[in-house]
């Protein structure tokens, strides 16, 4: 079976929809910073209004408490992202605050706090938290000791890095993090994901004119996802999002279509949207969102590539316990086996990766063990495909891939060859940038594959390469593979 025709649509969820070469380009390069707000006799005070916060951002110095106020009735103020709120976990009321009443709270850490109205999400605001020229531990972000720490402080110094210098300071810093830092290559997907947040920002307020560039494909092409749900979540308006993908129905000058990678994102950014804070099921949290991608496309296609970004949301919930939503650890696909209809099946049993890895803590093999009673081979294959992907990024710097191979070996036989293909097309999503391929390459050549392996293993990257580059270099990265597999390089036309 072809390794495209069973993970094609898996890895059209990843693909980046780019609009020809180019870089980012900016109408004009002015600070974005906020300016200082003036200290108020009465304390510092946000109210939401029919028009949204007021006032929508506002420094303060460090350890300052601020009231949240609301006159158009109930709301929950809490800090990004929507709706996890775990930029800054403890900026957060933890439930609705009734009309009538206000929720303070003290800002002990200093940086830049963007947040949301919970239930409607399209309220939005920063607090910026003066350090009062101390020098924090995000002076340097590869210092901070503490997990989570460490990837506020990067995503942190990202958003301030473009606020000043714009999107191409801030994918410097990327790339030199990336080369030099273990724990920002296995994180690297979340700050893609800010750093297109960041990129939608500067859009909307007409700052930024084009935004293509091979720079954008880093990490699992993490920076058009967060792009369109920063599109769907600050706006609200769920036409202007489908008519956004429409700019990506024909395709680039590369013969590339992006156009899965902008419905995935939709997908995402409907559900952390109109999820309900009150759900209890996950049909609750997603069902309205599913619907929608039902309702906004008619063909199984752009259906599914919606999907996957509800079911990855929905994935996302689980992980970090959003709502009331609690997950079955000794049956947590059970959910994808409701579905009735194959596609989203399939999509739900492919973006739930994530979430067996962890509840496997970062075990593969056992969490393939969720997998194996799928009946569907093309389905089975693809999720297996795509829980090895992710399971790529822990192993980027282990120079191991014998081991990769050996331990491929102890999952259910008919899910190996999958795990196999999985390994080297997550090599292509988190390897270094520009240099992806080289790996990967290798990785399929190695003497523990059988003939069978090996084939599918390049037909696999071969049809990620072709996603993922240029024409010209993706006849470039052909001539690199052996030559009795070139026959399955994607042909290429000027």
């Amino acid at each position: 079976m072809s390794a495209r025709a069973t993970h094609g649509a898996g890895v059209c969820i990843l693909a980046l929809f780019l609009v020809g070469a180019g870089v980012f380009r900016y109408a004009e390069k002015e600070s974005m910073n906020p300016t200082p707000s003036p200290t108020p006799e009465g304390g510092y005070v946000v109210l939401l209004t029919k028009r949204g916060f007021e006032p929508s951002e506002l420094v303060i110095p460090h350890g300052e408490m601020v009231t949240f106020k609301s006159e158009v009735g109930t709301f929950w103020p809490a800090s990004d992202a929507h709706p996890y709120h775990d930029a800054y976990p403890a900026f957060d009321p933890g439930a609705p605050v009734a009309s009538g009443t206000s929720w303070a709270f003290t800002f002990a850490e200093p940086g830049v706090w963007r947040f949301h109205d919970h239930l409607h999400s399209y309220f939005t605001g920063t607090v910026t938290v003066d350090s009062g020229g101390r020098e924090g531990e995000c002076s340097d972000p590869t210092s901070s000791t503490s997990t989570r720490a460490k990837r506020m402080c990067m995503e942190e110094y990202i958003d301030d890095v473009i606020s000043r210098e714009g999107l191409e300071a801030g994918f410097r810093f990327f790339e030199e993090w990336f080369e030099h830092d273990l724990f920002f290559r296995a994180n690297c997907h979340n700050v893609t994901h800010r750093i297109g947040r960041a990129a939608y920002r500067y859009y909307a307020a007409g700052k930024l004119n084009s935004f293509t560039g091979r720079e954008a494909t880093y990490c699992s092409f993490g920076f058009y996802h967060g792009f369109i749900e920063e599109l769907s979540v600050t706006t609200g308006d769920l036409t202007k999002v489908r008519e956004f993908c429409t700019i990506f129905e024909t395709k680039n000058a590369d013969g590339i279509s992006f156009l899965p990678a902008c419905l995935h994102g939709v997908g995402h950014g409907i559900t952390d949207l109109l999820a309900s804070p009150v759900a209890h099921t996950p049909a609750e949290a997603v069902g309205e969102s599913l619907e929608i991608c039902e309702t906004f496309w008619e063909d199984e296609f752009r259906r599914s590539s919606c999907a996957s970004g509800v079911f990855n949301a929905l994935a996302l919930m689980y992980q970090k316990g959003t709502y009331t939503l609690k997950v079955d650890p000794e049956d947590p696909m059970k959910f994808c086996r409701e579905q009735e209809k194959t596609y989203l099946t399939d999509a739900c049993y492919k973006n739930f990766k994530a979430l067996i890895y962890t509840l496997s803590e970062g075990n593969f093999v056992r969490a393939s063990h969720f997998l194996e009673h799928i009946t569907d081979e093309k389905i089975a294959d693809g999720a297996m495909d795509n829980l090895t992907t992710y399971a790529a990024k822990d192993a980027l710097d282990l120079n191991k891939d014998d081991a990769l191979i050996q331990s491929c070996r102890l999952v259910a036989r008919h899910l190996q060859g999958s795990c196999i293909t999985g390994f080297a097309a997550g090599f292509l999503s988190f390897g270094p940038p520009n240099e992806e391929y080289r790996r990967a390459i290798r990785f399929c050549g190695l003497k523990g594959l059988s003939e069978k392996e090996r084939t599918r293993c390049y037909d696999r990257i071969l049809y990620v390469i072709s996603l993922q580059y240029p024409h010209t270099k993706q006849n470039d990265i052909c001539l690199m593979v052996p030559s009795a597999y070139q026959y399955l390089c994607i042909p290429v036309t000027p």
